[in-house]
């Protein structure tokens, strides 16, 4: 999703001094964040800047985006995403520091122990299969292969990342995009999970699209996120205390990881949407990496019992979702109701009659 546009939030000068005082990679992933005195500095032309477009009310929210739009330094990004911190904190009438502390706090709980994911088309799928490997891909002169040079420095090039998510909510069916922000993006309703203890060393995350949320959220490694990619001031999720296992979250955001150096040894397995078609099984024979259909039907059939009980509690919430939704969003999804009232009533059935996928009580 790589952004194009001329807007500039701060002067070009700022970049000459936007990596003077980096260290290093932070756990060999991304750059540290500016110290203090260097983000205080990049704050004051942000504010002269904004002044001077804005006047004294300064941007509005629909302004942000257009003002990120752009390519950004490192520096330049971590200026505006400390501006909107703030501006939450005062929204709220609390201290800054203490939001970042639960900013910090909240994300990590979400990730703690959480499964990483791919998303892929069944085409996708049968290349990775066969070569054995997870390509990042992208134009090696957009605004995306800019901005991994700034989050993660120049030797991204040689191997781009490549980009899943953090499946907050466990392990899921891909749905359709009003009850699944995930299908968005549109890369795909086929799901690679992979083995968390093989990859968490190696991803990062922010909260929504790097790209398309950059005055919001800048990579941070997962097994230690910082408030910056917290997602500040996003549009449609909570500003602070959110309920990532919740249908508002699952329908409007999602937590994207960054992954480095993904091969299909790291695959843990493979959720597919569909029956796979005689080419994408075949490669599934020959790369001998487990797989399997993941719906609400197939859970309700062959799940465990902490599956089935989780998937009961999500379905009630998107079909609440889809009910309370617009009537002109809801005609372009006139089966969707139907369908998940009827996997309801077989997830609840599964339960009811015991055996080794009932859930008691």
């Amino acid at each position: 999703m790589d952004g194009t546009g001329p807007a500039r939030v701060i002067r070009q000068d700022v970049d000459a001094e936007s990596h003077a005082g980096d260290a290093g990679p932070v756990q060999n992933l991304c750059l540290p964040p500016p110290d203090r005195a260097m983000l205080a500095r990049a704050r004051q032309k942000l504010e002269v800047e904004l002044r001077q477009r804005f006047g004294e009310n300064g941007p509005t929210a629909e302004d942000w985006g257009v003002l990120s739009s752009g390519r950004l330094s490192r520096l330049e990004q971590y200026a505006i995403i400390d501006r909107r911190i703030d501006e939450t904190a005062a929204s709220l009438g609390r201290d800054s520091a203490e939001v970042r502390a639960q900013m910090r706090r909240e994300l990590k709980a979400a990730v703690d122990g959480k499964p990483i994911a791919i998303r892929v088309r069944e085409d996708k799928l049968v290349a990775i299969l066969e070569e054995g490997r997870i390509r990042g891909l992208r134009n090696p002169d957009g605004d995306r292969a800019h901005a991994e040079a700034e989050w993660f420095g120049p030797r991204v090039h040689e191997d781009p990342p490549v980009y899943g998510y953090v499946a907050v909510d466990g392990v899921r069916p891909s749905q359709p995009s009003i009850i699944d922000a995930l299908s968005e993006l549109d890369y795909g309703d086929h799901q690679i999970y992979l083995k968390p203890e093989e990859v968490r060393s190696r991803t990062t995350i922010t909260v929504g699209d790097s790209m398309v949320e950059r005055e919001s959220s800048i990579p941070s490694p997962l097994d230690n996120p910082s408030e910056y990619s917290y997602g500040a001031g996003m549009h449609g999720i909570a500003p602070i205390g959110r309920d990532y296992l919740g249908a508002d979250f699952r329908s409007n955001g999602f937590i994207e990881a960054q992954i480095s150096s993904v091969t299909t040894a790291d695959i843990d397995f493979i959720g597919l949407h569909q029956p796979p078609g005689a080419v994408l099984r075949q490669a599934l024979d020959q790369s001998g990496i487990e797989w399997r259909i993941l719906d609400n039907r197939t859970i309700a059939a062959e799940g465990s019992a902490a599956e089935r009980a989780s998937a009961i509690e999500r379905t009630n919430q998107d079909l609440e979702q889809v009910r309370s939704a617009w009537p002109a969003v809801r005609q372009h999804f006139p089966s969707l109701e139907a369908q998940l009232s009827s996997d309801l009533h077989a997830l609840r059935d599964s339960t009811a009659g015991g055996g080794p996928g009932a859930v008691s009580g």
